[in-house]
Parts: C-alpha cells; sequence; structure tokens
C-alpha cells in the first residue's frame, strides 16, 4: 500500500473577510451595504458572511462602493473557491477508513492507470477516490456485495471470495467497454440463426481472420463480444452479462491457452445466452452446477454434432483422418482432436502436433 502524508491545504482567507474589514473602515454596516450594492439586506449578509461568492455583477458592485478594482474580486474569488475545493478534498479523505484504503492494490492500481481508467496519483487517498470513481462507488468495501449481488445466479457462497477487487475491476472495464457499443436489441431468434455462420468460423486458425466477422455477427444479432486481457491477479476465464434485458455481453479473457478452449468458451457463453436468458453467469474456472453442464453440451453438439461423429468412431483414427473429418464438418482439427479425447477415442498424449498453442494477445496485439 502506498505511504504519503496526507497534507492539509493552506488556508486562504476568504475575501467575504476583506469586505468586513473594509466595512469596519468605512463604518458601514450590512443595511448601508445593502443599499450601496442595491442588494436586499438578507443577501448582502450572505455575502459578507461568506455564505455565497462573489459574481462579477457584485464584484463591479463592489469596485462602485468601496474603490477596489471588479479585476481585484473576480481573482480572489476564484483563488477562494479553488481552496474551498481543495478542503473539500481533504476533508472527503480523511473520511476514507484504514479498511477501505486496504482495499486498494498498488499493483493492479497500476495496471488500471496504464490502461488509462485511473488517475496518475500517488497518496493512497487520492487512489481511493479514482476508484471508487471507475467503479462509481461511496465506499470500495461495498464492491464485493454489489457483485455478489450480481452474480448470485451462478455462484455459489464458498466462491465469492474469489471475487477479488482484480476480478472486479476487469468485470468494470468490460462494463465500460460494452456500453460504448451501439447494438441492435438482443435477438434470441438471430442468434441461434447465426450458429451455423460461427461455426464455420472455427476452420480458422488466426483471430485476425476471423475475429471481425465474429464480432460483427453476433453485433448483428444485439450481443456485444469483449475479449480483454486480464488485469492484475484476476482469476476469470469469462462471463455471460446483462448491462439490460435487451442487452447482453459476452467476455472472454486471454487466460484460455488454445484454439479448441477458445471456440469452446465462446459457445458455451452463447448456450448460457439461449438457455439462461438475462442470467449473468461469470466463469472462474471451476464451476460444476446444471446450468454450466448444459451450457457444456451445448458447445459440445455446436462445434461437433454428436451425429457427425458417429461417421468417424469405428474407424482407425490417425492423422489424416482427424483432418479429413475437420474438413469436411467445417471446422479446425485441433476441435476434432480434444473431442476425441474427451470422448476417450484416442490417448490424451496423441496428436498434439494438431493442437497447437493459441496466445489471444499475440494476435490482437
Amino acid at each position: 500500500m502506498a505511504k504519503y502524508k496526507l497534507e492539509k491545504p493552506e488556508l486562504v482567507v476568504g475575501p467575504h473577510e476583506t469586505i468586513q474589514e473594509l466595512m469596519q473602515e468605512y463604518n458601514m454596516n450590512v443595511n448601508e451595504l445593502a443599499l450601496r450594492l442595491n442588494r436586499s439586506q438578507p443577501k448582502t449578509s450572505e455575502l459578507v458572511n461568506g455564505k455565497v461568492l462573489i459574481s462579477p455583477e457584485t464584484a463591479k458592485k463592489l469596485e462602485r462602493v468601496f474603490g477596489v478594482s471588479t479585476e481585484f474580486w473576480l481573482n480572489y474569488t476564484e483563488s477562494y473557491r479553488e481552496y474551498l475545493k481543495e478542503y473539500r478534498d481533504y476533508e472527503e479523505k480523511l473520511k476514507i477508513t484504514v479498511e477501505e484504503q486496504k482495499v486498494v492494490n498498488v499493483r493492479l492500481y497500476k495496471d488500471l492507470e496504464e490502461k488509462g481508467y485511473v488517475s496518475n496519483v500517488r497518496l493512497i487517498y487520492d487512489k481511493v477516490l479514482s476508484l471508487r470513481s471507475f467503479f462509481r462507488v461511496a465506499d470500495l468495501r461495498r464492491l464485493e456485495e454489489i457483485y455478489t449481488n450480481k452474480f448470485a445466479f451462478s455462484m455459489k457462497k464458498e466462491a465469492r471470495s474469489d471475487l477479488s477487487i482484480s476480478t472486479l475491476a476487469w468485470i468494470r472495464i468490460v462494463e465500460v467497454k460494452s456500453r460504448e457499443m451501439q447494438l441492435p436489441i438482443f435477438s434470441k431468434k438471430k442468434v441461434k440463426s447465426a450458429i451455423p455462420k460461427i461455426r464455420e468460423l472455427t476452420r480458422f486458425e488466426n483471430l485476425k481472420e476471423f475475429l471481425p466477422k465474429l464480432t460483427k455477427i453476433l453485433a448483428e444479432c444485439g450481443v456485444s463480444l469483449i475479449l480483454e486481457p486480464e488485469t492484475y491477479n484476476a482469476k476469470i476465464f469469462g462471463l455471460t452479462y446483462w448491462l439490460s434485458k435487451s442487452k447482453p455481453v459476452i467476455a472472454l479473457s486471454f487466460r484460455r491457452k488454445t484454439l479448441d478452449s477458445f471456440w469452446f468458451a465462446l459457445f458455451h457463453e452463447i448456450g448460457h445466452l439461449l438457455m439462461h436468458q438475462n442470467k449473468n453467469i461469470i466463469e472462474l474456472g471451476d464451476e460444476k452446477n446444471d446450468y454450466e453442464s448444459e451450457a457444456n453440451v451445448f458447445a459440445t453438439e455446436a462445434l461437433i454434432p454428436s451425429k457427425e461423429l458417429e461417421k468417424v468412431k469405428n474407424n482407425a483414427i490417425d492423422e489424416q483422418l482427424i483432418k479429413s473429418f475437420a474438413e469436411t464438418i467445417g471446422t479446425h482439427p485441433s476441435i476434432v482432436v480434444v473431442r476425441l479425447k474427451h470422448e476417450k477415442l484416442v490417448a490424451y498424449n496423441r496428436f498434439c502436433e494438431l493442437h497447437p498453442r493459441f496466445e489471444i494477445g499475440e494476435f490482437l496485439s
């Protein structure tokens, strides 16, 4: 945690005190000043006691009454206004508890700063204020409760401790990016119709070849697709998130390292959209429940329908057959290899050369 001393702003005497001194010098009371300013007595009293600041019009009138220039009053007022702002900020920082300061992770903050989401500040108090603005909360200690409520449908109680501020920061970035996207209203029917088109893209190995097409297809269905690298120490694979009842988001982190796992994750989230509409679902990596099982079945069948797999089950499986089958059904060989291993039709140590690693970040950079 960053440790710097919080300094109290240097006192700036308000222009109202100068008015009081001039009134004493001219032996003038509030009633007389009100008459000279052509201003009501209550409003003049507020001015003299510092309850209101000097406006340009009042500055001109004060010049006529006391012979002190309009520019003096305006510059003085602006300096005092800045002081009041600094002092209010100082008082707000004093109210920040030690517990809220502990929420701040310095390395995460640096990560968010480099991405342009928080301010470049050194004081822990300022970091807290910047993070409050980023998350749009009055107290960082309420973050876990806020997002736990959002994802209560998909999270077991014992898993809620995994919602670290790093994970929540990743979710918040997804929120910010997806809200900037202007898409049509979500259509479940269009998503179902688009599945064959999406599946055709699985034959490509280079993300740059298929990502623009994939994003466009989903956007036309009213679905935002966000690929976002993990924030510092965030342990999250992805999520299905509803910004509103008609604006869903699919977000995937960079943690998956193979082509097949990317596509399986995508179709898994599409399954959630279709089967668990308006339910926010977070993927932390070890969820075991009915809706995750349903999404897994959906993704498995969407990538390689069981009726197609039956055609090769009784054949001698070699590299040529895998490539030929992948070409026939229109997908990448790595997806076939993983499905065969999952079905225990081939050993896990075979055909690894057909199962290359896949770094999302390398393609996007």
